[in-house]
């Protein structure tokens, strides 16, 4: 199970080695001639890439979501990069908001906030995050 892109290039070279593996064997025993020799030695070659390319698929191919939602920022990290989003406009559960291009205006605890960004969705995510270029305060009304 891949859970970030650093643990994706790890698998991605794995799979490459596997390819690589298969090729080897396909020049050393020729399936056209040997072709019960070969699939006994190449099955387990098989799996393991069948294996690899799902989860690859499993992590590349996420659903993702573009969200505009507001809320109040809470947790907010020192730099104000990162905060949970408490009490959402649209009804739905507390996220984990992660800013790239953070505005000037720091976000600070207890500010109300509006985000636009994408949110992932996987199985094997627990909590989902929220990746948004910056969050837009909130005047007080």
């Amino acid at each position: 199970m891949i859970t970030n892109d650093a643990e994706l290039t790890i698998v991605r070279r794995q799979l490459a080695l596997m390819e690589d593996n298969l090729q080897s064997l396909r020049q050393r025993i020729d399936p056209a001639t040997h072709q019960r020799n070969y699939l006994l030695y190449a099955q387990g070659l098989f799996d393991m890439i069948r294996s690899l390319r799902r989860d690859i698929d499993a992590y590349v191919l996420l659903d993702r979501e573009f969200i505009h939602t507001g809320g109040f920022a809470s947790e907010v990290t020192e730099d104000g990069t990162s905060f949970l989003l408490r009490d959402r406009d649209d009804g739905k559960p507390d996220i984990n908001c992660n800013l790239s291009n953070p505005t000037s205006a720091k976000v600070v605890e207890g500010a109300r906030v509006v985000v636009r960004g994408t949110v992932r969705h996987s199985p094997t995510l627990v909590v989902e995050s929220l990746e948004a270029p910056a969050a837009e305060p909130v005047a007080a009304h």
